[in-house]
């Protein structure tokens, strides 16, 4: 509010002559400058697996601050905050005169999973079935002797005692791993 009453929010110089009942006048001059909001502006993923590496944030403008579940300075660090959400993520920016902006994002930490199934014993020239089960696609490794590799179930031969390793990607991109072993008497 200017001396006059009236309002603005345009940075300038206003000049106002008063004059006093005795007849005097003087002027008052008000030099307004208006200083911009900071906007504050972050970009946040969605989802994030909870094997990832801690989540470097980056915002502007640069200076402000990052809270909420999971946070440690300017990182998202997924097993600390745990697997679920949505988790808020705020950051606060503030400029140097005291104006201040906050933004909010969020997102969740996701686990797939893997399940090789039981340890087995064969005798040498028998054939195990490994029977998985997982939240992804399916692969397993060693794939030697074996007559699906990227299937649930498959079917092994193996000539000596084997650990098998069923590993699983989930459409977010989260990664699963189980073993089993497959162990050969009489070989």
């Amino acid at each position: 509010m200017l001396p006059d009453g009236t309002f603005t929010e345009i940075s300038g110089t206003y000049n106002f002559i008063f004059t006093s009942v005795g007849g005097c006048d003087s002027i008052v001059t008000t030099t307004l400058n208006v200083h911009p909001l900071p906007i504050a502006t972050f970009i946040l993923q969605d989802i994030i697996c909870i094997e990832a590496t801690p989540l470097l944030l980056e915002a502007s403008p640069s200076g402000g601050t990052f809270s909420g579940t999971g946070i440690i300075d300017n990182t998202f660090d997924p097993e600390l905050a745990t697997v679920g959400g949505p988790y808020l993520i705020t950051y606060i920016v503030a400029d140097a005169f005291g104006c201040s902006d906050t933004i909010t994002a969020a997102i969740e930490v996701q686990e797939n999973t893997a399940d090789a199934g039981a340890d087995t014993t064969i005798m040498s020239g028998e054939t195990a079935i490994l029977l998985g089960s997982a939240g992804g696609d399916y692969v397993w490794s060693p794939n030697e002797q074996m007559n699906c590799f990227d299937c649930a179930i498959t079917e092994v031969n193996p000539f000596f005692t084997t650990t098998y390793t069923l590993t699983s990607v989930d459409l977010n991109g989260c990664i699963a791993t189980d073993d089993v072993t497959v162990f050969v008497e009489g070989s």
